[in-house]
């Protein structure tokens, strides 16, 4: 089945709240359409926003998303409202629902820079979201929530070999030739670095209910697998061979907490002996195949951009293990 091209359209950007002053948006966009799999023009090592809605699956190419006003697209997949963000400041990609109180917004971005990130406004109400958090700050709707997406920051090849099935939301300029971030930059940016945090290392960050804490890219790539207690739940964290796409899972399954290790980009169960697609959460074989690991919510970007939103983050330890 060949799609039509995908689209966009944008709507004039209105005045928003920013800090008690006004400050100016980039218009709205929409998505109108997508791209099959097989004309999408892009890379293997190419990055994208991969995201999961009601069991559709569509690639958004960072390459897309980096234009100047194009940062935030409003989309439909599965049949619902999604907006997906990537902030080139933060190196932060995410996905929210954009139902709110049986509201359908429209989100887009401001011309402002909050704490290391850009900011996210919506259409109707005009208030400032929070690009990391999902949460309004600002405006009438201060202090609701937006639902997160499922969504992975990874490569074209990678997402392509997960979901074979996937569209892609197309370039609205085009080609998108003025950046291209690939596999073999994000890897360097992952593992450049010794010592404490610096503000252009990259972050696993997690939020739980009252703890706030971070682990460097880097000292996950040295090892690739690591297990974590966050506020009493039983973590695992697993980065692939390329270095360039991680993941956070809670490892209690049937109440059982599991231990993993890392062979290739499978994981194995010490318990059991079942292997695993880490990406997925699903076990492939063996005594728990069929079994799927909950998805624990992270978020991968820059430290200076974490460190500004969560200054009481902690830095969290892999070291030991």
């Amino acid at each position: 089945l060949m799609l039509p091209v995908v689209l966009a359209t944008v709507s004039p950007g209105v005045a928003s709240p920013l800090d008690g002053r006004t400050a100016d948006t980039y218009p709205l966009v929409s998505a109108q359409a997508a791209l099959p799999a097989e004309e999408a023009g892009l890379s293997d090592g190419a990055v994208v926003v991969g995201v999961v809605s009601e069991g559709e699956a569509r690639a958004y190419p960072i390459r897309a998303l980096w234009h100047e006003g194009l940062h935030t697209v409003n989309d439909r997949l599965g049949g619902e409202p999604v907006g997906v963000s990537m902030c080139p400041l933060a190196g932060v990609g995410i996905a929210f629902d954009r139902r709110l109180d049986g509201e359908v917004l429209e989100l887009g971005t401001l011309i402002a820079v909050d704490r290391g990130s850009l900011a996210l406004y919506d259409g109707a109400s005009h208030s400032r979201w929070n690009l990391v958090t999902g949460r309004a700050v600002d405006g009438p709707r201060a202090g609701e929530q937006l639902e997160r997406v499922s969504s992975l920051f990874t490569t074209w090849g990678r997402w392509r070999s997960l979901h074979p099935e996937t569209t892609v939301y197309a370039d609205p300029k085009g080609a998108g030739e003025e950046f291209v971030l690939d596999g073999e930059r994000l890897r360097l940016m992952i593992v450049t670095g010794t010592g404490p945090p610096r503000p252009r290392d990259w972050v696993i960050g997690l939020q739980g209910q009252g703890h706030v804490g971070a682990f460097l890219g880097r000292d996950l790539a040295s090892r690739r697998i690591a297990h974590l207690d966050f506020e009493g739940r039983p973590l695992i964290a697993f980065m692939t061979e390329d270095v360039t796409t991680t993941v956070v899972w809670e490892r209690t399954v049937d109440g059982r907490p599991l231990t993993f290790a890392a062979e290739g980009d499978r994981m194995v169960d010490a318990e059991t002996g079942s292997s695993w697609q880490p990406l997925t959460g699903r076990a492939e074989s063996g005594p728990l195949r069929g079994q799927r690991l909950t998805p624990f919510p992270y978020v991968t970007g820059f430290w200076h951009a974490w460190k500004g939103h969560f200054p009481n983050s902690d830095v969290l330890s892999l070291r030991g293990e």
